[in-house]
């Protein structure tokens, strides 16, 4: 939760409180940039969790997991080889289990 206007506040000491009591929360003022640095860290820390990075080769035959990676992933390298299809790729852990445990990096 984000709590805007802060710098309207004359008092901040009950803010910490409302952080934790509301948790994940930062309280910012977009007029200022308060604490506008500490709530992208926050962002991306939850939009991290729960990913990981995998590097895969699958088959030709199995396109279907190719879509799904095209899908759900943030591709980060595709090469197409012979019989092979090489993509490096962050993943959803969900995502992930569709792959060998060993083609994470």
């Amino acid at each position: 939760m984000v709590f805007n206007k802060i710098d309207r506040l004359e008092d901040h000491s009950w803010l910490k409180d409302l952080e934790e009591n509301f948790d994940p929360a930062v309280a910012v003022s977009a007029r200022t940039g308060e604490n506008m640095g500490f709530l992208l860290e926050k962002i991306t820390k939850l939009l991290s969790e729960g990913l990981i990075d995998i590097d895969v080769k699958i088959s030709l035959f199995r396109m279907d997991l190719v879509n799904l990676l095209h899908r759900q992933a943030q591709i980060h390298f595709v090469q197409y080889l012979s019989e092979l299809i090489h993509i490096k790729a962050t993943v959803p852990i969900r995502i992930a289990a569709n792959f060998k445990r060993e083609d994470f990096s």
